[in-house]
């Protein structure tokens, strides 16, 4: 090893490194030639996030988020947030939802 050499380094499942965003880093060798600095840059997988629809997390080769999450992206349309109480009408009673 030698002061400043990098190496490349992935510690996610095999399979993953290179699929959806699982990427290797890079690891510096000290400056005494002893040893390497901490893996810097790698990605390994996470639990899938609907927050990133587009995206595959947990490097599985799938985008994963689905349903009605995927169908309010798709549409722009919220989902219920709250639950209103319910409310009296002539004819009786019914329930709404914030939108």
């Amino acid at each position: 090893m030698l002061p400043g050499e990098t190496l490349a380094c992935y510690a996610g499942p095999d399979g993953t490194m290179d699929v959806g965003t699982c990427q290797a880093g890079l690891k510096t060798c000290d400056d005494d030639g002893q040893s390497f600095g901490p893996c810097v840059g790698e990605v390994v997988p996470t639990p899938e996030s609907c927050v990133t629809v587009d995206v595959d997390d947990d490097c599985d080769g799938a985008i994963d988020c689905v349903g009605e999450i995927e169908w309010g992206r798709l549409f722009s349309s919220p989902a219920p947030t709250t639950a209103s109480p319910p409310t009296s009408t002539a004819r009786g009673t019914s329930s709404s939802a914030a939108w």
